[in-house]
């Protein structure tokens, strides 16, 4: 994963609360991370992460052959299944949040799966 963080926010004036309770100082920066993985199997997109603030994972499809969906599991491959379209989107935060693992798999052809995550330092 691509991480590229930012230790000083002078406009952070008040803490920030991560999905996991864990609380910021004053001014502290956060981390942005990405990521494109394969699908195909089934990969670990995203270790458990309890400083996790938010995280955006996309389908991006496959060019070879369009129209390929993708699972997303929250906790290991052997959990509830989410179902994405090609370009479809799942959004982890304070509405939906999860600071456990996240694997993405396919069963047919390879798919590109993209995560973006914000989390504290």
């Amino acid at each position: 994963m691509a991480v590229y963080p930012v230790a000083y926010e002078t406009g952070n004036l008040k803490p920030i609360i991560s999905l996991g309770g864990n609380v910021s100082r004053e001014g502290q920066g956060r981390v942005f991370s990405s990521a494109i993985v394969s699908a195909f199997g089934g990969v670990v997109l995203a270790p458990s992460n309890p400083k996790r603030i938010s995280a955006l994972i996309q389908n991006l499809d496959d060019i070879a052959v369009p129209g390929q969906i993708i699972t997303v599991y929250l906790g290991g491959l052997g959990t509830a299944p989410i179902v994405l379209s090609a370009y479809g989107t799942l959004q982890i935060d304070i509405n939906f949040p999860w600071t456990g693992e996240i694997d993405v798999a396919s069963i047919s052809n390879n798919p590109l799966v993209m995560i973006w995550e914000i989390s504290l330092i």
